[in-house]
């Protein structure tokens, strides 16, 4: 397995205080980047898919996506075109005050333990009384066509009673897969999977593999 396949879970912010995800300074560099070539035949493209908000959001119970809107928007994992929720959400915390942000990286290609391999991660952060647990699922997508996207590999942190869930996923470049657009999305859960918040990132990836 590649090193750097991993979960990570840790609290990042005091009791009732909202602070913004680190990891979001990356959004500005990843615009920065965009319609530049990464070296080789991979490029960066600004993301144009109307389906998710690009590189990162925040959600409370207010306006959050609920349990029926998440199973008909985002179909559960296994399906070939989207990640979604898993299992049956847990009751909804009467009166919970809550808010969380979320932020999905943009692709790279990189070379691992002497394989290539496209690579994303996801964060959520959640400040406030009654989002715990929180869950996030970070998904490498390639691009089908006519707005349909394949999941390719997926992590899960599954449900973490804290403030912060996140968690990286790669896919390994196999031989004759050809040109092909990719993109990350971060599926991020409050409240035991009863809100959701997917955001895809805010550029695609268009790579050969290999390369």
């Amino acid at each position: 397995m590649l090193a750097f396949k991993h979960l990570r879970s840790f609290s990042l912010v005091a009791a009732g205080t909202l602070v913004t995800l680190p990891v979001l300074v990356g959004q500005a560099a990843s615009a920065a980047t965009a319609s530049t070539t990464t070296g080789g035949s991979a490029t960066y493209i600004p993301a144009t898919s109307p389906d998710l908000p690009r590189g990162s959001a925040t959600y409370t119970a207010a306006n959050a996506a609920g349990p029926a809107a998440s199973v008909t928007g985002v179909p559960q994992l296994g399906s070939s075109l989207r990640a979604g929720s898993i299992g049956a959400p847990a009751a909804i915390t009467p009166n919970a005050s809550w808010i969380c942000s979320v932020y999905t990286s943009d692709p790279s290609k990189t070379i691992e333990e002497g394989q290539q391999v496209i690579f994303g991660e996801s964060d959520q952060l959640c400040s406030g009384v009654g989002y715990a647990p929180v869950r996030t699922v970070t998904v490498i997508q390639q691009y089908r066509g006519l707005g349909f996207w394949a999941n390719k590999d997926s992590f899960d942190t599954g449900l973490i009673d804290d403030d912060y869930s996140g968690a990286d996923a790669w896919w390994i470049c196999a031989s004759g897969t050809g040109n092909q657009l990719y993109r990350v999305i971060g599926d991020n859960y409050a409240e035991a999977n009863a809100y959701e918040q997917s955001v895809q990132s805010l550029n695609y990836l268009r790579v050969t593999c290999p390369s």
